[in-house]
């Protein structure tokens, strides 16, 4: 009887976590289906043996890494530390292999697209994130890019679970979603810094949204909510910094600033090129 009893609560409980999450759940099953059927029909990530000469530098760079040198004293590397010390770690788990980089990476696509269906659910509904999930997919260069082992996907992954965050701010006004946001997006620069852009556009968001809840507030009120996101954000990404270049700033600016300057110089990198990916996805734009 009473095993009974128990198997009802245990029952009742489970049911209760599945319902009140439901809609999570069923986004996080679809990214996992479609990490499990790019597995599943092979988009060669096992033959190909480069798609992008990116690739190279950084799987050297995380082999570096796992064999005990010493990033940026020892190896000259150009970006942001986070994926190539991610990418050591799981090649010490996994073996170094090209394949097993790309797993990570797709791994990164799963919590990319799961992040992009919510934060598109919580602000237009499951309509407008399904058919956004469907053209995403589908576009030019999706699938390549996010096998690849290449930056950006895990930048752009840690980036949009920043954007989620907000979004259940939005929803909840709860604090703790904006250092969980603060703290994705000092992970996102760290992966690249490419993401930089979104950082006064989430500032912009979190007052509109403060300015929509509270019409006549103090001005430190008013503005609480940034500080909280700009401190959480500031303290992880300086921490990062400290424990890789030790206060060396020679270095930040050597190899993360001068080469990066010394690019925007090069022929054919331009604004032409926005027009040449919306062109090759014509019929979704």
């Amino acid at each position: 009887m009473l095993s009974n009893n128990l198997m009802v609560n245990i029952s009742k409980i489970f049911l209760n976590f599945f319902s009140k999450r439901k809609d999570i759940l069923v986004s996080l099953l679809f990214a996992v289906l479609f990490i499990g059927l790019i597995l599943i029909i092979r988009i060669p990530i096992k033959q190909v043996f480069e798609f992008n000469p990116d690739e190279g530098t950084d799987l050297m760079t995380s082999l570096l890494l796992a064999k005990g040198f010493s990033l940026y004293t020892q190896i000259w590397y150009e970006h942001p530390p986070l994926v190539p010390v991610i990418l050591s770690y799981w090649f010490k788990l996994l073996g170094p292999s090209i394949y097993h980089g790309r797993l990570l990476i797709l791994i990164f696509s799963g919590i990319f697209l799961w992040a992009f269906y919510q934060t598109i659910k919580n602000l237009w509904g499951s309509l407008c994130a399904f058919t956004a999930i469907v053209f995403l997919i589908f576009s030019t260069l999706f699938l390549r890019l996010h096998i690849s082992v290449m930056l950006c996907t895990p930048a752009r992954a840690l980036a949009m679970l920043s954007i989620y965050f907000i979004t259940l701010y939005k929803k909840s006004c709860s604090k703790r979603f904006l250092v969980l946001s603060g703290i994705s997006m000092a992970l996102s620069l760290h992966a690249k810094l490419i993401m930089l852009f979104l950082v006064p556009l989430i500032a912009l968001e979190i007052i509109y949204i403060k300015r929509l809840s509270l019409k006549n507030t103090k001005k430190i009120d008013f503005f609480y909510p940034l500080f909280l996101w700009l401190g959480s954000f500031l303290i992880i990404y300086l921490a990062i910094i400290i424990i890789f270049f030790h206060f060396d700033f020679s270095l930040i600016i050597q190899q993360l600033v001068q080469p990066h300057f010394k690019k925007i110089t090069l022929p054919g990198y331009d604004f032409s090129t926005i027009w040449k990916i919306i062109l090759a996805d014509y019929d979704i734009t």
